[in-house]
């Protein structure tokens, strides 16, 4: 599996550098990802919240076969929504080759730019423009949800060893 995100992500790279120097290149074209199971009641929400904040984004749900209806939730929204799309998986399981499924989708149509984020809300959608903007310039932009000061003092950084460390600007080295 990593070999095949290392390939889609040479691919897509090669793709954004090869848009970038193009002065004449149409404006970017926005994917947002969000992989799916059991998640009917958020996902009707996290829909609307995207496409609030990102509304020239398309957003792409992947979901694997969930038997509470999130796929038909999200066509139920598509119907109605040309920017809205579902990709059911019937005989696949898992977050990975989900994502994958996702990514290669963006960029066999064309997206310039592909965001993801979780469907249960742990990532805020406000935050998206922000994300989007941090690509200006840049092939890559990474959030997360332990930024900040409380990151430090997370469990995961306790039980793993790691030394706490605040956020640096971008570009700036991370301090030893």
């Amino acid at each position: 599996m990593t070999a095949i995100l290392a390939r889609l992500s040479q691919r897509f790279l090669s793709i954004r550098r090869r848009d970038r120097r193009d002065s004449s290149a149409v404006p970017a074209k926005t994917l947002t990802l969000v992989v799916t199971y059991n998640e009917v009641d958020n996902i009707a929400r996290l829909v609307t919240q995207i496409l609030t904040h990102l509304p020239a984004s398309s957003v792409l749900v992947v979901d694997d076969n969930s038997p509470d209806g999130t796929a038909k939730a999200v066509q139920a929204i598509a119907d109605h929504d040309p920017r809205v799309s579902v990709i059911c998986r019937t005989t696949e399981r898992g977050y990975g080759s989900a994502m994958i499924a996702g990514l290669r989708y963006g960029i066999e149509h064309g997206f310039d730019f592909i965001l993801t984020l979780d469907a249960d809300f742990s990532h805020d959608p406000t935050d998206l423009p922000r994300l989007l903007a941090g690509l200006e310039g840049a092939d890559v932009a990474v959030g997360g949800r332990g930024v900040g000061p409380q990151a430090a003092s997370s469990r995961i950084s306790r039980n793993r060893g790691l030394k706490p460390c605040r956020p640096t600007p971008a570009g700036a080295p991370c301090p030893p």
